[in-house]
């Protein structure tokens, strides 16, 4: 069981990573088993519940988009991440961040910056 709960979490974060703002319901059709065994299969694992978890992806997928500086991406494109709208988009990258989609591209491109003046 424990094999098989670690599978389907990892196939949850790789979906995940494609579509961050991608439902519970969605994702448990398409992988076709329950919401619930998805839900306790991630508690079991990570500790967390799936919106944990869908943050989380969220988080780091829009982070490596918009801190990518050799394919930049603008905030409207990174939004496309599963949300309909930009602005839902802003908001909850906000709330996880406590920054703004631009300020927390300018903040990662700034750490990233120095970096690559040193090679």
């Amino acid at each position: 069981m424990a094999y098989q709960c670690d599978m389907l979490v990892r196939a949850v974060q790789q979906m995940l990573m494609q579509a961050p703002a991608r439902t519970l319901s969605s994702i448990a059709s398409e992988l076709h088993v329950s919401r619930h065994t998805i839900s306790n299969a991630i508690s079991a694992q990570d500790g967390v519940s799936f919106r944990n978890l869908q943050a989380e992806c969220l988080k780091a997928c829009a982070t490596a988009r918009l801190a990518d500086v050799t394919t930049p991406h603008s905030i409207k494109e990174v939004a496309h991440l599963g949300y309909t709208a930009p602005r839902s988009f802003s908001r909850r990258l906000r709330y996880l961040t406590g920054q703004s989609p631009k300020a927390l591209r300018d903040s990662l491109v700034k750490r990233r910056t120095p970096a690559l003046a040193k090679r």
